[in-house]
């Protein structure tokens, strides 16, 4: 967070507490199309079912079964791999009737597998295929909010376009219960009632995908988002989603099928170097922007910005004031809290980008109130992500020394100035 220019001074990061305020209260209503699921389990027990399961098949048909880490070095997570060669019919009807959505793996809760396959990672360039399988039998659809088709069809397209790689593919694997089965098909069947998806027409479905209820009037909460639900946010990047389930998701997501190319797929799994190469690689976006609940125990930012209180409402200075290192930890401290952060800007100094990427990521824990609308703020104001308080921006000094404006009255104040010289 420490800033060089050409002569060289150190600019430090001030921090101001003032009184404290009470944070903003929103309130949210809406219709349940589904009952309530009386959650069988918790989604890290979840997890560990599932993993058991997968051990379980691989035990029953001599595979090998491998545990790696991943995510950053300060928050890494481990998951069960296990390879499913796609050349071996028998084993691929044997994985695809046990894991799916039709079969009960846990009797007494109703609980059934969600199977999310996607092909690899070839090049850039290349198109990323993603779909969940619905069924046991390669004859059985599989769900894609653009359009359906058939297991039979995905495994041979994976496999005609990747025959010459050692790992076609990865399907991930979380336990459902019947209730969030029935929504993600009514998720499927009424798209016009899910929440806003940038994109249509592509895996980038998958990060929305909804597994409590979906309805027009439904909050993000009880629609409850597959991502949010894995702690990570959501995406419409193709590469970035296959890459977020694997290196971002939190403990709820354990399991993962590896899906080899014949006898040459399963020497690059048994090889750790082989094997980590072909696996997507970790996300392009710093992870301190896609993981929720996650701050870096390396960031002085975040140190420096510890002793700002939940519900703090913070400001921000004008141009060089305004620190952008500043502003990520605040977001990063905004997303663990519980009441969030409130924040406002003067103008310019902080980027659009940083900005958006609290808002969209914080579950509106990180609040956005500009006392003047620069280039920076603009787009996000016209999609209602950034309040305004009305005023002439050569007032809003003078308001906020006015005792009588309690609105302008700040917890916390950062700033970013220059050193002391000589210790003074």
């Amino acid at each position: 967070m420490i800033m060089r220019y050409s002569f060289q001074p150190f600019l430090f990061l001030f921090i101001f507490l003032l009184t404290l305020q009470p944070s903003f209260v929103r309130a949210n209503t809406c219709s349940n199309v589904f009952a309530k699921s009386p959650a069988p389990y918790s989604w890290d027990l979840r997890a560990q079912k599932i993993s058991e399961e997968l051990v379980k098949f691989a035990q029953e048909n001599n595979l090998p079964v491998k545990k790696i880490k991943f995510g950053p070095a300060d928050r890494q997570i481990e998951r069960v791999l296990v390879p499913i060669d796609i050349q071996n019919i028998e084993l691929t009807k044997k994985f695809d009737a046990q894991f799916n959505m039709n079969r009960v793996l846990i009797a007494e809760k109703d609980m059934r597998t969600m199977s999310i396959e996607f092909g690899a990672e070839p090049t850039p360039s290349t198109y990323i295929y993603g779909y969940i399988k619905n069924g046991p039998e390669l004859t059985e659809q599989v769900l894609r909010k653009s359009q359906h088709g058939t297991l039979g069809t995905f495994r041979t397209t994976i496999t005609s376009r990747n025959n010459k790689d050692d790992i076609v593919g990865l399907s991930h694997l979380f336990l459902v219960s019947k209730t969030e089965i029935d929504n993600i098909n009514y998720y499927f069947k009424n798209p016009q009632e899910a929440a806003p998806c940038k994109s249509e027409n592509c895996v980038s479905w998958i990060p929305s995908l909804e597994l409590g209820v979906t309805a027009k009037d439904s909050t993000q909460e009880v629609r409850r988002i597959l991502f949010d639900e894995l702690g990570v946010s959501r995406t419409i990047a193709h590469f970035e989603i296959s890459r977020r389930l694997l290196h971002a998701a939190n403990e709820n997501h354990s399991a993962i099928a590896v899906l080899v190319n014949g006898n040459k797929g399963l020497e690059a799994f048994a090889d750790d170097a082989r094997l980590l190469a072909a696996l997507p690689p970790e996300p392009k976006i710093p992870y301190a922007n896609i993981l929720k609940n996650y701050v870096s125990e390396n960031a002085e930012a975040a140190k420096a910005l510890s002793i700002v209180p939940d519900g703090a409402k913070v400001f921000f200075p004008i141009a060089a004031g305004a620190s952008p290192q500043a502003l990520d930890a605040l977001i990063d401290i905004a997303k663990v809290g519980q009441k969030g952060i409130d924040v406002h800007l003067m103008v310019n100094g902080l980027s659009e980008r940083s900005l958006r990427n609290g808002i969209e990521t914080s579950d509106g824990k990180f609040r956005v109130h500009a006392l003047f609308l620069g280039g920076n703020l603009r787009s996000l104001h016209k999609e209602g992500k950034v309040e305004v308080i009305p005023g002439y921006l050569a007032d809003f000094a003078r308001m906020i020394r006015d005792p009588n404006v309690t609105d302008l009255k700040y917890d916390a104040i950062v700033v970013r100035v220059s050193p002391p010289v000589n210790g003074k």
